[in-house]
């Protein structure tokens, strides 16, 4: 739709960086939020802006780490 958009006014979609706002809820399995996160770039996505609720706590952190950002090391 947004290409689509562009494509009508003349813009250049390229200049465009795609983002988008995402809760991750470490409390969900790590699994449901990966799938979340290959959702988003299926669509397109370029930066996900993250909302972590309990950031302030060590164990939430160390769990992002370990079960989120590790596997996504490498994506393209």
């Amino acid at each position: 739709m947004l290409r689509r958009h562009c494509e009508n006014v003349g813009r250049d979609y390229g200049d465009i960086e795609t983002t988008s706002l995402l809760e991750i809820d470490m409390r969900r399995a790590a699994r449901a939020v990966l799938e979340s996160l290959r959702e988003q770039h299926r669509e397109g996505i370029e930066h996900v802006i993250v909302n972590l609720p309990d950031a302030h706590e060590p164990a939430t952190l160390e769990r992002l780490a370990r079960e989120v950002l590790a596997p996504l090391r490498g994506w393209p």
